[in-house]
Parts: structure tokens; sequence; C-alpha cells
């Protein structure tokens, strides 16, 4: 269950969840609208979300090396603004490749964004880059955009 308290506190029940391999949303029956296939995508659930960066992942390696894969795990500690916290709560789960190790991508309109740095927020990055297309990006993200710029004046 996910609760927004307010923009800048959200509440995850963090129960056991088995996190599903990762499917586009927009795989499947052409004729169900963008809300069904948002909701029946795997990643809906802001907790299977989250759970997607306590992970372990494997992902194939660049040229050159011996093995097919290797194990990764989410790179960045707690000091990056961008937690698998934050990153659930602005749509995001965690989606590696063997280029970008911190590529997470949107539930709903899969979009990748990776090169996360310390000082990046996921949600004005979200909406700043999907705001005009994305429902999450401007229904969610874009309350801490609002926050953020009310509090600078």
């Amino acid at each position: 269950m996910f609760v927004a308290a307010a923009p800048h506190l959200s509440v995850i029940d963090s129960g056991p969840v088995e996190v599903q391999p990762s499917t586009h949303p927009a795989d499947g029956d052409d004729n169900n609208d963008d809300n069904d296939r948002a909701m029946a995508h795997p990643m809906f659930s802001p907790v299977q979300r989250l759970e997607s960066f306590k992970l372990t992942r494997k992902i194939a390696k660049t040229a050159g090396s011996k093995s097919l894969t290797v194990s990764v795990k989410w790179p960045h500690d707690k000091s990056y603004k961008a937690t698998p916290l934050t990153l659930a709560d602005a749509g995001f789960y965690w989606n590696p490749n063997p280029t970008a190790k911190d590529n997470v991508s949107c539930f709903l309109c899969n979009e990748d964004f990776s090169d996360w740095e310390e000082h990046h927020d996921p949600h004005v990055i979200h909406y700043d880059r999907c705001g005009e297309s994305c429902a999450w990006a401007i229904a969610r993200c874009g309350i801490f955009v609002v926050d953020s710029d009310s509090r600078l004046k």
C-alpha cells in the first residue's frame, strides 16, 4: 500500500513482494487504454518498484570479457538524493544494462534514466523530462516541482 501523506513524505508498506520480470506496458492487447496497461505493468506497485533495487541482477558483460554475465547491485549509497525510496516514489524501477548500471525506467512512460549524480532529484528530473507526456510525472512528480518552486520564493 502506498500512502502519500505530503509531497515530501511517502509511506510504503514493505511486506513480502514477488518481483516479476519487467515487460513493456504497451505489449499485448492494443484495445486496452493507457490506464489499463499501466495497472497491468509488473512495476505498477510502488512496493515492487522499491523491491527491484534490493535484488542482485545479472546483466550481459561488455565485449571482450570471459563471462557472459556479471552480477550487479544498486551502485549508489544513501548520500544520493536518488535513493531506492525516492526513485520508486518518482515512478522508477531499477533496470540496469551493460552500459548503465544505475539505469531506471518509469513504469508508466517507459523512459530510461541513468548516470545519476549525488544532487539529482528523481522527481524533478522525471517531471522536467516527461512532464508533458507521462501522467505519473505530472501527477506525482509535479507536486515536488511546485513545492520546490514555492519554497524558493
